[in-house]
């Protein structure tokens, strides 16, 4: 445990590093000059007794554009052969869970929309990745355009209905979606830009998002984590950029060295992760601070600071029933409190039994499996 701890300070400390401030002024700038040409083109296009509803159309306007971003990233992943994952709207989230929809209300994201998918063979992979990145400024700057030729080749009579003003603000809206996402920026969450500049100009940067991925890909066939591809798992977290890639990268490294019982590589991959939860989201931060506390617990049996770690959690915490069962397991072994990790077992068992027929599951119950062999031992 010495040598882990020499080089593990963040996690030995049980405290979180601070979150980074957030430069807010730039965004509102953009806000600011968003809203100006929005309202103006509504004004322009609205008749005089039409007047006044650049603020009555913002909020509809706004939630169209970007679920018609986000559907347009979906729709191009789907015919290049990804998978359905995850899809956030403002705060409303839908994702594939265990196998199982989950519907949830969130109020930590830092973006308007998201679309994740799965990937199943990485051949081709880069090409489809620009086009699943490309495809979400693709759809508003299309959409933008079919509105802005309705409202200049709209009928007078047409023109009396709100539905002129609207498509004007709905063009003006999409373009303007459009060409901020294809702006290169965003360490933490990367815009679209940033992501097609990093496939087509950074070799080792998509290398490692590809590597990532692929990692993905082969936990979604029900491969375990402790038999991925170490050349992946390299790639994964083989830049040091500080970018939310190198944390995703670092905790996919962590979960197979995790799960290899190779414990000080572990430490270390977590604790890279914990270095770079300063720029974080909050939901991401009460992520790694759970899992460190998961860790203290498990690995080092240290009940006082696995509960120090616990305490960082703030804010909605999204943690999904089975994490929430494993981290008291581990907390009631190194309390050694084993007949209440037992029943805390039992209860994770029936939790994996109920779940769809997956290949999820079954790496779940083999995993679970011999994790009760595991306490078993700790008891003993």
């Amino acid at each position: 445990m010495d040598e882990i701890a020499a080089i593990t300070p963040i996690l030995d400390s049980g405290v979180l590093p601070p979150p980074r401030p957030k430069k807010r002024m730039l965004g509102l700038i953009i806000g600011f000059g968003v809203g100006i040409l929005f309202a103006a083109a509504i004004e322009n296009a609205a008749t005089k007794s039409q007047s006044g509803l650049a603020l009555l159309f913002y909020f509809p306007i706004i939630a169209l554009v970007v679920t018609l971003h986000e559907s347009g990233h979906l729709a191009a992943g789907w015919l290049v052969g990804f998978h359905f994952s995850s899809i956030s709207l403002g705060p409303f989230s839908l994702k594939i869970e265990y196998g199982r929809f989950e519907v949830r209300f969130r109020n930590d994201l830092g973006a308007l929309g998201y679309a994740g998918m799965y990937i199943e063979t990485v051949r081709r992979v880069r090409r489809n990745l620009l086009i699943f990145v490309a495809a979400g400024p693709a759809t508003n700057l299309v959409s933008g355009a079919i509105a802005a030729l309705f409202v200049q080749l709209a009928s007078p009579r047409l023109r009396a209905t709100w539905g002129v003003p609207f498509a004007a603000g709905f063009s003006v809206m999409s373009f303007a979606i459009a060409v901020l996402s294809l702006i290169p920026y965003g360490a933490t969450l990367r815009s679209d830009g940033a992501h097609i500049w990093m496939l087509l100009k950074s070799r080792e940067g998509a290398r490692r998002w590809i590597a990532s991925c692929a990692l993905l890909s082969q936990q979604r066939k029900g491969i375990r984590s402790r038999n991925w591809k170490e050349t992946w798992l390299k790639a994964a977290c083989a830049v040091r950029d500080g970018k939310s890639d190198e944390l995703h990268g670092n905790l996919l490294a962590y979960i197979a060295a995790a799960d290899r019982k190779e414990v000080v590589l572990a430490a270390m991959h977590l604790e890279r992760c914990l270095e770079l939860a300063r720029s974080q989201h909050p939901m991401q931060r009460n992520f790694l601070a759970r899992e460190a506390a998961y860790f203290c617990a498990w690995f080092r049996s240290n009940a006082s600071v696995a509960e120090s770690w616990l305490s960082q959690v703030e804010g909605p915490d999204h943690a999904t029933q089975l994490t929430l069962i494993r981290m008291s397991i581990a907390l009631d072994c190194a309390c050694h409190n084993f007949e209440n990790a037992i029943a805390g077992w039992q209860k994770g068992a029936e939790f994996v039994e109920r779940l769809p027929d997956t290949n999820m599951k079954r790496l779940l119950q083999d995993w679970w499996q011999e994790w009760n062999e595991e306490i078993q031992q700790k008891r003993a």
